[in-house]
């Protein structure tokens, strides 16, 4: 259990929970599953319903997330962070992150206006482009590269090999449970953090 190893190895450690609206948190970790070529072909449903991505979607359960944690460490040693806030107020957001972690809370830097990883600007592989981003070349740039230059130059390579992003699509039967199991998270979350957590409503 990677609560208590954590615990084991150093008690007095101060967590960061990053949270998101469950739902929307899924489609974009199904965007980047396809986008960085797994799981070709796979549809949004399959990816909510399939054991094989299971995982993944428990990425959303917070309320879980956080009872599991605090079984081995206390309330005030576990800072929820909106994604939300962090993307409109960052600043604001920055020093109580700060101001948690016992650093200057007024420490800025210009790196923190950058935004290195933006997945609507990516394109989505073709079954060629698959293969062409799992070749050797390819594999090699992703791994020497900066992270930028990578970037660029796979979105260059994928001009002629995309295809359009994938619809977001479920049956009423699968979004009416999945919307009910991220509600009794959400309000597991609000239960045993004691926040409003507004931006994770459903």
């Amino acid at each position: 259990q990677t609560a208590k190893r954590i615990h084991d190895l150093v008690p007095q450690v101060r967590l960061l929970l990053l949270v998101r609206q469950p739902l929307e948190r899924c489609w974009s970790h199904y965007l980047m599953v396809r986008m960085n070529a797994h799981s070709q072909g796979i549809t949004f449903e399959q990816f909510m319903t399939d054991e094989l991505y299971a995982q993944y979607l428990s990425y959303s359960d917070y309320g879980s997330q956080l009872q599991h944690y605090l079984r081995y460490f206390p309330r005030e040693s576990i800072h929820i962070v909106e994604s939300q806030s962090l993307d409109h107020h960052r600043d604001e957001t920055l020093r109580k992150i700060f101001r948690f972690l016992n650093v200057d809370p007024e420490f800025r830097s210009a790196a923190f206006d950058r935004k290195l990883y933006e997945g609507r600007r990516r394109r989505f592989p073709s079954e060629l482009g698959v293969r062409i981003l799992k070749s050797r070349v390819m594999e090699w740039a992703a791994s020497n590269l900066p992270f930028t230059a990578f970037e660029w130059l796979r979105e260059v390579v994928l001009v002629p090999f995309s295809i359009p992003k994938p619809k977001r699509e479920l049956s009423e039967a699968v979004e009416a449970a999945v919307i009910e199991r991220f509600r009794r998270e959400v309000a597991l979350a609000r239960q045993l953090s004691g926040l409003p957590l507004k931006s994770l409503e459903i």
